[in-house]
């Protein structure tokens, strides 16, 4: 059981309306005209405070594409992203709070565990001490103190997941967005692994979007699950 004792999450709740996207994919040579893909169509979405919604559909279904858009690293086509009944179309992703859990652990390989979970924290400019409590105190949630001074390719796939799952609740993310964390998991590590993320949520009062393929996460970790066929919901 994770313990906590000084966490407060600001919680967040996330609105999406009528989220379309269409991708221009250019001919050969810039000869042809640009080729129109419609990745998602009207997606429309409430998902409240402290609530873990799975996203379900198979490969090339818009489900990345969608939470690359909340993220605010994609930019929709038409439509709307809600934080907490407020338009967040023109935040930059740094103003979202929210973090994102990427399939890869994207971690940098030079720094070191605590270097990679401070440095977006000391980005945002908060101060070194500060920071370092945070990691502290983020790597006491998940057992990762031990970790803190490997650099990645010192740890197994299992541990830089943790790392990165770390440095995405370092910040206190009111939304955490998960795009299929446990895909490169063997059956035991993925076992391992989901308690954790559970815990996660539940202790740190975390609202989060979870991207999977993976029946067994979905069930084990959603309130609710919901389905992608070609970018719409099913």
């Amino acid at each position: 059981m994770l313990k906590v004792e000084r966490w407060i999450c600001r919680m967040t709740k996330l609105e999406l309306k009528n989220i379309s996207k269409i991708f221009d994919i250019k001919g050969r040579r810039g000869k042809e005209p640009p080729l129109k893909v419609q990745a998602l169509e009207d997606i429309c979405l409430r998902i409240e405070e402290r609530e873990f919604v799975v996203l379900m559909g198979a490969s090339g279904s818009g489900k990345s594409t969608l939470l690359r858009i909340v993220a605010g690293l994609e930019e929709q086509t038409k439509g709307q992203v809600l934080l907490d009944g407020r338009p967040a179309d023109r935040l930059a992703p740094g103003q979202r709070n929210l973090s994102f859990v990427f399939q890869e652990y994207a971690l940098y390989p030079q720094r070191t565990a605590f270097e990679n979970m401070a440095f977006p924290l000391l980005n945002l400019g908060v101060k070194k001490e500060r920071a370092r409590e945070m990691v502290m105190e983020t790597a006491g949630l998940l057992g990762i103190e031990y970790l803190l001074n490997r650099r990645p390719k010192q740890m197994s796939w299992g541990q830089r997941q943790r790392i990165a799952l770390g440095r995405a609740v370092c910040r206190r993310p009111g939304i955490l967005l998960l795009d299929e964390p446990l895909s490169g998991a063997d059956e035991a590590l993925r076992r391992e692994l989901i308690p954790v993320l559970k815990e996660l949520h539940r202790n740190l009062d975390l609202t989060c979007l979870y991207v999977t393929h993976n029946q067994q996460e979905a069930d084990a970790l959603g309130d609710r699950i919901l389905y992608l066929e070609e970018g719409k919901l099913a």
